[in-house]
């Protein structure tokens, strides 16, 4: 199968990046392959099975990395922006003495459920490892499966990264989340 777009990892970071996708061009055929037998697994254990989203007060140097390029993305995509896009999808938050902002359900399911729906038209395939990519190639060769741009969604510190943007003409989703 041909794809417009391709995101490598369907977890909070390859559902988001899908999301993204979707808007910024919604005839497009995406496809978010992951690896996992079951999306969602890791979402469902973080903040101990209650998802903690965000803290309230989130700076660069909360993170590993380039200062400049966490503070763009953090500037992109505010705490309040942040809140406002999960209340869009039906996930209220609220915030802990901590500063921990976590679902008003206290369920990670919450969030795994909402990110599924917002990600309606998106074909998720499971159990799919990307093993290789040529990105050189008219369509880009994933293993049996093509796209025309792809985006790989690392989770944990690698957030989502542009691998092509070349022959696409929806990139604008992926330079907007890695910004």
């Amino acid at each position: 199968m041909i794809y417009d777009i391709a995101v490598v990892g369907a977890g909070a970071a390859g559902l988001t990046a899908a999301i993204f996708a979707r808007r910024e061009a919604p005839d497009a055929r995406i496809v978010a392959l992951d690896g996992a037998p079951r999306i969602g697994a890791k979402i469902l254990i973080s903040g101990g099975g209650r998802c903690n989203i965000t803290h309230d007060v989130v700076t660069p140097d909360d993170f590993n990395g380039n200062r400049n390029a966490i503070a763009r993305v953090l500037r992109t995509f505010t705490v309040e922006q942040t809140m406002a896009w999960f209340a869009e999808m039906g996930v209220t938050l609220k915030r802990e003495e901590t500063g921990k902002l976590f679902p008003t359900t206290d369920k990670a399911r919450s969030v795994v459920d909402a990110l599924l729906r917002a990600c309606e038209g998106v074909e998720i395939r499971t159990g799919a490892r990307v093993t290789s990519c040529h990105p050189e190639r008219e369509s880009r060769d994933l293993g049996g499966w093509g796209a025309g741009g792809m985006g790989g969604a690392t989770g944990v510190g690698g957030g989502v990264r542009m691998i092509d943007r070349s022959s696409s003409g929806v990139s604008t989703w992926a330079s907007t989340m890695a910004r």
